[in-house]
C-alpha cells in the first residue's frame, strides 16, 4: 500500500500473498474499510491445467484481541464459499460496499471439464456477501447474467457509508457476446494478416477465430445493491472505434474498449481502448503483435496497448464527447492500463492512477506507476516514486477524509 497524495509515498506490504505455500498474488481489491480485500492468486508451480487457473480469495484483517502483536490476515479460497468447482477469476474486483464485493469468474461445476473453444470462455459477475455469514452467489441473475457473455472487469463507484450502498451508485461492465450478429463492425479476425480477411495468412503459428468486440456499460444501483436496469436494456457508454488502428490484435484475441473504472463522484469513466502505433502498416492486423514484446528475439511476441481514454458521463450514462487520450510518452506507445480515480481537484477535473507498461523495440519491459491530472482540458501525468511495478494496482479511496 502507499498513499499517493502524501509527499513521500514510498510502498509498503500489505498482506502475505502465501508464496511461501506455494501461491503469488496477481490483483488485490482492498475494501472501504481496509480490513477486507479479494485477491486473485496462482499457484506458483503448478502442474495442470486445472491446477493452473487463478482462483479468488476473501482475506480480512483478524485483530484476534486488543493487542496488534498476534494480528493476522485470514486467507480463504472462494472455492469454499459456495464458487463451483473448478473456476478461474480473471482477477478484476470491485467493493460495492464494506460488506459486498463484486468479481468476475468462469466456472464449470460438477466436473464438466474445462473450456476448449473461445464460444465457452463467459465468466459472469459473481457476488461476495460478507454480512452473516460470508458467502459467493451470482450478483443480480435476473438482470445481467449471460452465458452468451464474456464479462470482463468490473468497477463500482465507492459508497458514501462504508457499509451500504446509495440509490444512484454507478457500476461499469466489460462485455462482448458471442451471440451477436456476425458484422464486420461487430467482429474483427485474430491472427489474420489483412483485417477480416481469412484469406490472408495467418501472422504466427496458430488458430484464427473471429472475435466480438469489447464493450463498456454503466449501470446504476438502488440503495439495496440491485441494478436498476436488465443488461438487454443498457447502451454502451461509448462505441468502439472500428478503423485498422483500434481492431489489430496482438498475442490476446482481444479488441475495443475495456479496464473501465468509475471515478469517485460518478462523473468520469476511463476506458481502455485497443489500439496500435498509427505509424505501423494499418491494414495489417500482424501490426498489433509487435508492441511491447514480451520475447525480445521475438518481433511477433507482443500486444496492441490498451490505451486509457476519459470521458464524462451524462445522464444517460454515455459519454458526453468522444473519450480522450491520457498523453504518452514513448514511442512505440505504452500500455496505459487498469486505471483508477483519486478525487479531482476541481470542477470538470480528474485524477487517475494507472499502471504503464513500456518494451521499447529490442529491450526489456519497463513498469511503473503513474498519475494523470486534468485541470480544464490539460493533462500531466507524472510517475510515482512507488518503486517498480508490475501488476495492477491497490487503490483505496477512504469515505472519511
Amino acid at each position: 500500500m502507499a498513499d499517493a497524495l502524501a509527499t513521500n509515498n514510498q510502498s509498503k506490504i500489505l498482506n502475505d500473498p502465501l508464496q511461501p505455500l506455494g501461491w503469488a498474488t496477481q490483483v488485490t481489491v482492498v475494501s472501504p474499510g481496509l480490513n477486507r480485500a479479494l485477491t486473485a492468486k496462482q499457484r506458483v508451480n503448478c502442474a495442470s491445467q486445472i491446477d493452473c487457473l487463478t482462483s479468488m480469495w476473501y482475506v480480512y484483517h483478524d485483530e484476534r484481541n486488543a493487542g496488534p502483536d498476534d494480528d493476522e490476515w485470514v486467507h480463504i479460497n472462494l472455492s469454499s464459499l459456495g464458487l463451483a468447482s473448478p473456476y478461474e477469476a480473471h482477477g478484476w474486483s470491485t467493493w460495492l460496499n464494506n460488506d459486498l464485493a463484486l468479481f468476475n469468474a468462469l466456472a464449470a461445476p460438477n466436473g464438466t471439464g474445462w473450456i476448449t473453444e473461445q464460444e465457452e470462455n463467459t465468466p459472469q459477475i459473481y457476488a461476495l456477501r460478507i454480512s452473516g455469514s460470508p458467502r459467493v452467489e451470482l450478483f443480480a441473475p435476473d438482470k445481467l447474467e449471460n452465458q452468451n457473455c464474456l464479462t470482463g472487469r468490473v468497477n463500482a463507484q465507492p459508497p458514501r457509508q462504508a457499509d451500504q450502498c446509495f440509490d444512484g451508485q454507478r457500476l461499469s461492465i466489460v462485455r462482448r457476446c458471442y451471440d451477436e450478429p456476425v458484422t464486420s463492425a461487430a467482429y474483427s479476425r485474430h491472427n489474420t494478416r489483412l483485417v477480416n480477411d481469412a484469406s490472408s495468412g495467418a501472422c504466427i503459428p496458430g488458430p484464427q477465430q473471429n472475435v466480438p468486440v469489447l464493450r463498456t456499460f454503466v449501470v446504476e444501483l438502488n440503495a439495496f445493491c440491485e441494478p436498476k436496469q436488465h443488461f438487454a436494456d443498457l447502451t454502451p457508454a461509448h462505441e468502439p472505434a472500428t478503423s485498422p488502428e483500434h481492431r489489430a490484435m496482438g498475442a490476446t484475441p482481444e479488441w475495443g474498449e475495456m479496464l473501465s473504472a468509475i471515478s469517485d463522484d460518478g462523473r468520469f469513466l476511463a476506458l481502455g481502448v485497443n489500439r496500435v502505433d498509427p505509424d505501423l502498416v494499418m491494414n495489417e492486423e500482424c501490426a498489433g503483435f509487435q508492441h511491447n514484446l514480451t520475447d525480445t528475439n521475438n518481433e511477433l511476441s507482443g500486444n496492441a496497448t490498451r490505451h486509457t481514454h476519459v470521458c464524462e458521463l451524462n445522464d444517460q450514462l454515455t459519454c458526453a464527447g468522444a473519450p480522450v487520450a491520457i498523453p504518452t510518452e514513448f514511442a512505440p506507445i505504452e500500455d496505459l492500463a487498469v486505471p483508477g480515480f483519486l478525487p479531482g481537484t476541481g470542477a470538470g477535473d480528474y485524477s487517475v492512477l494507472l499502471n504503464r507498461v513500456f518494451a521499447p523495440i529490442g529491450g526489456d519491459r519497463l513498469s511503473d506507476i503513474v498519475r494523470a491530472d486534468s485541470i480544464a482540458g490539460n493533462t500531466d501525468v507524472a510517475p510515482l516514486p512507488l518503486g517498480p511495478a508490475t501488476g495492477a494496482m491497490i487503490i483505496h479511496r477512504p469515505t472519511d477524509p
